[in-house]
């Protein structure tokens, strides 16, 4: 069952700040390893092309211009697809609450894994049935004889 969003459970700017950075840092990682480029690279070739209206873009300007450009279309790996998720999670205001719950989703959470969607307590829950599933399917049933 759903929890309601409260409008308690938003991100302060410092954690909102973290986040950033380390959406930034698994964006580089994606680009690097799926595109061969670095952001750096990337930002230097939208500022060639005065995509960004301020010199230096914050942050939050590079991650909503890399979501709105057609860069993370190019491929379709499950890393890029997470992140494409991220993104539009990250600019919808929702990044940080669970998708499953509702509730907040540890900056510690976050920061080690900023495409993570699901809080911890979930994501318990969701491992707890599924190994509960598969244990079913593995250990044959037993018959009274």
């Amino acid at each position: 069952m759903k929890k309601r969003y409260s409008h308690g459970a938003r991100l302060t700017k410092k954690d909102q700040g973290a986040l950033v950075r380390a959406l930034l840092r698994k964006l580089d990682f994606i680009f690097q390893r799926y595109y061969h480029q670095s952001m750096q690279e990337i930002t230097t070739e939208f500022e060639l092309h005065n995509i960004f209206e301020s010199r230096p873009p914050s942050p939050e300007q590079i991650l909503t211009v890399i979501r709105s450009s057609q860069i993370l279309h190019m491929r379709s790996s499950t890393h890029v697809l997470e992140m494409r998720d991220a993104l539009d999670r990250f600019v919808s205001g929702t990044l940080g609450l669970c998708g499953n719950c509702g509730g907040r989703i540890s900056v510690q959470l976050l920061e080690e894994d900023p495409l993570t969607s699901v809080c911890s307590e979930c994501q318990l829950e969701l491992s707890s049935r599924i190994y509960s599933i598969y244990s079913q399917r593995l250990i044959p049933e037993q018959h009274d004889p």
